[in-house]
């Protein structure tokens, strides 16, 4: 009978051993996980001279240069994306940046991504979660007149929305973003350098 216990016991200690062995190799395969994301990540962060050019269809509705910074966030393993303050000469017709036409609004972005390392060295950005915020350029409520056609703001004094969207890319150094608020028939493509 006491073979048997030993038996037994040995054969415990062995399954013991086992689940231990499966644990660490899972916990240190995700470790890595985490330090590739984290890589990848890093990679991204830093400030970029970025052209915003907020679109309707295929139609450029303005554009300008701005900053925009990367961030890593929650432990390195998130990108938050943002920039403050953005406005820009509207774009007519034919593609021509106005002189004295400007963006009814001052746009501020604020987004949390994913980061993916793709095969190819570029790496694949998507939100988990974003912020797009408009105040009117100048403070006071904006004249609906100056307005482009086809966008009508839900409201005149500024708006936000926690529903922004952001998918893109980043290759040798570019940023490529295209934002979609979802408040505004817009989508605002972002094209970034390093500074």
């Amino acid at each position: 009978n006491k073979m048997k216990i030993k038996q037994f016991q040995q054969m415990m200690s062995m399954v013991a051993m086992l689940v231990l062995v499966a644990f660490m190799t899972t916990s240190c395969s995700k470790s890595d996980e985490d330090t590739n994301v984290s890589a990848a990540v890093a990679k991204v962060v830093g400030t970029y001279r970025a052209t915003i050019t907020p679109t309707m269809g295929t139609q450029a509705m303005a554009m300008g240069t701005h900053s925009v910074k990367c961030e890593a966030i929650d432990g390195g393993k998130k990108l938050r994306f943002f920039f403050d303050n953005f406005n820009a000469p509207m774009v007519d017709e034919n593609g021509k940046v106005s002189k004295d036409k400007f963006m009814p609004f001052v746009v501020s972005v604020d987004v949390v991504m994913n980061v993916k390392d793709n095969k190819d060295g570029s790496l694949s950005l998507l939100s988990e979660k974003g912020t797009f915020k408009a105040k009117p350029k100048d403070g006071k409520p904006i004249d609906m007149s100056k307005l482009p056609e086809g966008i009508l703001p839900p409201n005149l004094n500024g708006f936000e929305t926690d529903k922004l969207q952001a998918e893109g890319t980043f290759k040798d150094g570019k940023l490529q973003l295209n934002l979609l608020p979802n408040i505004l028939p817009v989508k605002i493509v972002i094209e970034g350098v390093r500074e």
